[in-house]
C-alpha cells in the first residue's frame, strides 16, 4: 500500500501490456476515468536471440539464457513505461497496476519460468493460472508498490493474449434479452 498526502486518486494509472513474440504494445489508462492516455509499442528485445519461440525456448534452457531473455523483456517493458510517461507527463510512480497478456512462452520468459517443457512432448506449461506479483519483484519501473497481473492461459500454446481478447469481446457485447 502507498500513502500519499492529499487526494491523488485522479492520478492513478494502469498499464495494459501485450507481450508479442515480435512486438510489445503498452496501453496507459487513467484508472479513475478509464480513459486511455497513451499507446506505445516496441520490438521485443528478445528477438536478438531468435525470431521464433522455439529458438527462445532453446536459449532459455539454461539458467543464463533464461535470465538473459527475462532481462530483455523487462527492459523492453521499462522502455515502454518511460515512453508512455514521457508522452503524457504521467510519472511512472503514478502507475499502480499492470495487466499482462502474451503467448505461453512469452509468459514464461516474463515471469522467469523455464519454458523447457514447452519445447518437448507433452508440451506442458509451468502454470496456466493467473499470476499476480509486484512490480518491485520483477524490477518493473512503475510504483514499487504496484501490482503486476498476468492473465491466465487457456492451454499450452493458447496464451493469455487470447484470454484478453475473449474477455474484451465478452465485455463489449450487449446482453440479449
Amino acid at each position: 500500500m502507498t500513502l500519499e498526502a492529499g487526494d491523488t486518486s485522479h492520478e492513478m494509472y494502469g498499464l495494459a501490456v501485450d507481450i508479442g513474440t515480435t512486438t510489445v504494445a503498452a496501453y496507459l489508462y487513467n484508472l479513475n476515468s478509464r480513459e486511455q492516455a497513451a499507446v506505445a509499442s516496441a520490438l521485443n528485445a528478445q528477438i536478438s536471440e531468435g525470431a521464433d519461440v522455439m529458438s527462445r525456448i532453446a536459449t532459455a534452457s539454461t539458467a543464463d539464457g533464461l535470465e538473459l531473455l527475462h532481462r530483455k523483456i523487462i527492459s523492453t517493458i521499462n522502455n515502454l513505461v518511460e515512453s508512455t510517461s514521457n508522452n503524457t507527463g504521467v510519472s511512472s510512480k503514478q502507475i499502480y497496476s499492470m495487466v499482462m497478456v502474451g503467448n505461453t512462452p512469452m509468459q514464461h520468459l516474463f515471469l522467469r519460468l523455464s519454458p523447457a517443457s514447452l519445447g518437448r512432448s507433452p508440451f506442458t506449461a509451468v502454470t496456466k493460472s493467473i499470476v499476480k506479483t509486484s512490480a518491485r519483484e520483477l524490477d518493473i519501473n512503475i510504483n514499487p508498490a504496484g501490482s503486476v497481473t498476468f492473465l491466465p492461459l487457456i492451454g499450452c500454446f493458447i496464451g493469455a493474449d487470447t484470454t484478453g481478447w475473449l474477455r474484451g469481446s465478452i465485455v463489449k457485447k450487449k446482453p440479449v434479452y
